[in-house]
């Protein structure tokens, strides 16, 4: 119940504009203003300081001339006029060019801000395999649409906090300042009115951080919904299963734009709320100063400068009343952002935590110190105090009933799996290591760069290359597909065993001391999987592999046997084989 209590508090803190928000905003911002040459943006936030405060100095002046071209036009006084009024209409003119410069100056500022902030999240995304531990995790849904959508709003809200908020006050603070000097009555009144408008702004919009939140998450599961089906086209198109699909995204389409027009309707209620304040501010000047000027305490012309400086004050109360809206609506782009972002330093942290984390060491052979693994829940013990050393000619195969974990057991090998104790020590420097899943990863691209992978440009010339292919069984690959330039997207392309064969292209070019091979040759056939492993043997790398065909057997010479519970035992080939016969 506790546990229980402390997730709904948690997950009630994600919809506030409460301390940690604020902390996290300041987390995802610093590192762009602190980084190495955000002088640059130091300053340009200065220059459009400095605009800030002339564009509020010319609204008291603008204000003061709207005052002397009405007691001109009151006074018949024609030159006077005119004169003024001229003055009066360039300088409505600057102040409007000055608005627009300002905002080219606030969007270029953001645009910096998203390709930089996106760069460094990719970039802390790729580093030391942050991707595959985020999605392993499986705690964060969606983290490359996270950081595809929520970037740019993030930076276009903070980044408009100097020119919205802080612009803002400074045209309230000199508008007020007029107010006072013509009525000190009508200088409260503003004050508490402004006061009483925030605060109503703020509970208003408090509803809507939710509203945002539940928004952003329901779209984010109708996408996803709709790229499942894609990526599993084939088995949904297998079994039949387009009706229980249509049900699927139907649930999660219904959920989105349920809570879409809860946001309309709740919008529509904000919109009269602020069309009666509105309302009230544009007749609050006339019903304080009108009484006044009928006592002769001040001039025609101080009402039409009073007027026209609580319309600016207004305009300054909308900016900044329309700020506290998209600082909400910003609220799920903050949290979303931020949870990847403290999952990268919850990683790094681990990282240098021994007692709590697989640590990985540079070697020149592998070794495996009381290593023990369990299920990122917890919930099992794969292996126990697992010792072992993989000199440079090992021949291993991993062997035990589905479940005991020889998959995670070959990841933390090869340093992808972290969930454990111990320590694994790995030649650390690129290329030593190689890892051909049963799946192995192809994409878009030309199929030169299938082969190349993950080489940017191919080490050898397109003959070699077709060479390679040979090797690996699929001579008549380029025959029956095109060239080496032909661009398609290979995972449809391609079947499952020639794609289990282009990986050990990939091997023959990289040439790594120690393969790690998880089912890699499932779907070829017994004699193109016994010319494969012959290639391994050709290369002289050592092999580390997962396999449950009989005939995977013979090509190792030790067998590392799992059980259930966390216990092994290392066997040799012969020892596995009279286990195998008396079982």
């Amino acid at each position: 119940m506790a546990v229980m209590l402390s997730e709904l508090k948690n997950d009630q803190n994600r919809h506030r504009l409460n301390r940690l928000f604020f902390r996290r905003v300041w987390q995802l911002a610093a590192p762009y203003w602190t980084r190495k040459g955000a002088w640059k943006s130091w300053l340009t936030v200065g220059i459009l300081c400095l605009m800030m405060g002339g564009f509020s100095l010319a609204g008291a002046k603008f204000t003061q001339l709207t005052a002397d071209v009405t007691n001109a036009l009151v006074d018949k006084r024609t030159d006077l006029y005119w004169e003024l009024f001229t003055w009066l209409t360039v300088l409505g003119v600057l102040r409007f060019g000055a608005d627009l410069v300002q905002q080219l100056i606030d969007s270029m500022l953001a645009m910096h801000w998203w390709r930089w902030l996106t760069e460094y999240i990719m970039d802390n995304y790729l580093y030391r395999h942050a991707y595959y531990h985020i999605l392993q995790d499986e705690k964060i849904d969606n983290p490359d649409q996270r950081i595809q959508q929520e970037v740019e709003p993030f930076c276009g809200t903070v980044g408009a906090f100097p020119r919205q908020f802080l612009g803002s006050l400074m045209d309230m603070g000199v508008q007020t300042t007029i107010m006072m000097s013509i009525s000190t009555p009508m200088f409260f009144a503003v004050i508490g009115f402004a006061l009483f408008q925030a605060v109503a702004m703020y509970y208003i919009n408090r509803p809507t951080i939710k509203q945002n939140f539940d928004i952003t998450v329901a779209e984010a599961d109708l996408r996803y919904g709709l790229t499942h089906v894609r990526n599993n086209a084939e088995n949904i198109a297998f079994y039949r299963g387009e009706a229980v699909e249509v049900g699927h995204i139907g649930t999660r389409l219904l959920n989105a734009t349920r809570k879409q027009m809860r946001a309309n309707v709740y919008g529509i209620y904000m919109q009269l709320m602020n069309e009666g304040v509105g309302q009230v501010w544009n007749y609050l000047p006339l019903i304080i100063l009108v009484p006044v000027y009928f006592r002769g305490d001040i001039s025609y012309g101080s009402i039409a400068q009073a007027t026209a400086s609580a319309t600016l004050l207004l305009n300054s109360l909308s900016v900044l009343t329309t700020y506290i809206p998209m600082l909400s609506q910003t609220v799920p782009n903050v949290v979303r952002l931020a949870e990847i972002h403290e999952t990268f330093l919850k990683l790094q942290e681990n990282q240098v935590d021994e007692k709590n984390h697989l640590v990985m060491k540079p070697g020149k052979t592998i070794q495996l110190n009381n290593v023990s693994l369990k299920t990122p829940g917890g919930e099992q013990s794969l292996v126990q105090n697992l010792n072992l050393e993989l000199p440079e000619d090992s021949r291993l195969i991993i062997v035990g009933r589905t479940g005991v974990g020889k998959s995670s057991l070959l990841r933390a090998i090869g340093g992808l799996w972290q969930t454990g104790l111990g320590s694994v020590t790995l030649p650390l420097e690129e290329g030593a290591c190689l890892f051909l899943p049963q799946r192995p990863y192809t994409f878009e691209g030309d199929l030169r760069s299938q082969i190349c992978y993950p080489a940017a440009q191919s080490p050898v010339s397109d003959d070699e290359l077709a060479a390679l292919l040979d090797k690996v069984c699929l001579g008549d690959l380029l025959a029956r597909h095109g060239p080496l330039d032909r661009v398609a997207d290979w995972s449809r392309v391609l079947s499952l065993g020639e794609q289990q064969r282009i990986a050990f292209a990939r091997m023959l070019l990289i040439k790594p001391r120690y393969l790690f091979l998880d089912e890699a040759t499932s779907a070829v056939d017994l004699q193109t999987e016994a010319a494969l492993y012959q290639l391994l043997e050709d290369v002289g790398t050592a092999w580390i592999s997962v396999g449950h065909r009989p005939s995977v057997m013979r090509f190792h010479r030790q067998a590392l046997r799992l059980h259930e519970g966390g216990s092994w035992e290392l066997l040799t080939m012969e020892q596995l084989n009279e286990l195998a016969d008396s079982d």
